[in-house]
C-alpha cells in the first residue's frame, strides 16, 4: 500500500469505506475519523483499519462460504459499478473509483425507495469524498449502464439484485426496483 501510486491507493479504499458502510457502524466510524492519516498512509492507522476490513469480510466468507445472501453484501457498491466500468470501456475509473460511484448511486436508490434517511446518504458521500473517491461522473451513459447491467451474472430472469444500506452498519438485498428509480439514482451522479 506505501508504494502504490495515488490514484490506486484511494482506489484501495473504496473496499474498505463499503465494508464499513454495510457491516459495521463501528468500523464506518473509525475510517471517517481516520481519512486524514489513511491518505497520509500513516503505518499505524493503514494496519488497523486495512487489518479491520480482512476481518470483517472474513467473517462474511466464513459464514457464508457457499455465496449464498449473507455474501451478498460484497456486493454493496458492485452492481452499478460493475455497469459503470464496462459501459465505459474499463477506460474511465479504476475498479476502485467505479465501486464509490456505485456506493453512491445505489445510496440514493435507497433513499428513492424510501429505505434509507437522508443523512445516511450524506454519511457515505461525506466519507468517500474524505478518502478522495469519486462521488460524481459527468456525462455518463446511463442507457449504456442500465444495459450493462442486465448482463450482470447476477442478474435472473432481468431482474437485477440490489445491495442496499438503509443505515450505516446493516444492509438489505432489494429485487425488483422499479427500472425509473434505477435510472434516476444513475443520473443523479452527474449532478
Amino acid at each position: 500500500m506505501l508504494t502504490l501510486p495515488p490514484r490506486e491507493f484511494k482506489s484501495g479504499l473504496a473496499e474498505i469505506v463499503k465494508h464499513g458502510i454495510v457491516l459495521d457502524a463501528a468500523y464506518f466510524d473509525d475510517v471517517a475519523a481516520s481519512a486524514r492519516a489513511l491518505l497520509d498512509r500513516d503505518p499505524a492507522t493503514l494496519e488497523r483499519i486495512i487489518g479491520g476490513s480482512c476481518r470483517l469480510k472474513a467473517r462474511v466468507i466464513e459464514r457464508d462460504e457457499q455465496e449464498a445472501d449473507l455474501r451478498a453484501v460484497l456486493n454493496y457498491g458492485h452492481t452499478i459499478g460493475h455497469a459503470l466500468e464496462a459501459a465505459s470501456g474499463y477506460e474511465r475509473w479504476t475498479h476502485g473509483e467505479a465501486v464509490s460511484l456505485g456506493m453512491v448511486a445505489e445510496a440514493r436508490l435507497a433513499r428513492q425507495l424510501r429505505l434509507a434517511d437522508a443523512s445516511t446518504v450524506e454519511r457515505q458521500e461525506r466519507l468517500l469524498t474524505a478518502v478522495g473517491l469519486p462521488t460524481r461522473a459527468e456525462g455518463i451513459d446511463v442507457d449504456g449502464v442500465l444495459t450493462a447491467m442486465r448482463r450482470d451474472k447476477k442478474s435472473r430472469d432481468g431482474r437485477v439484485p440490489f445491495v442496499l444500506a438503509p443505515t450505516i452498519g446493516a444492509f438489505k438485498v432489494v429485487y425488483d426496483v422499479p427500472p425509473a428509480d434505477v435510472r434516476a439514482a444513475l443520473a443523479s451522479l452527474a449532478g
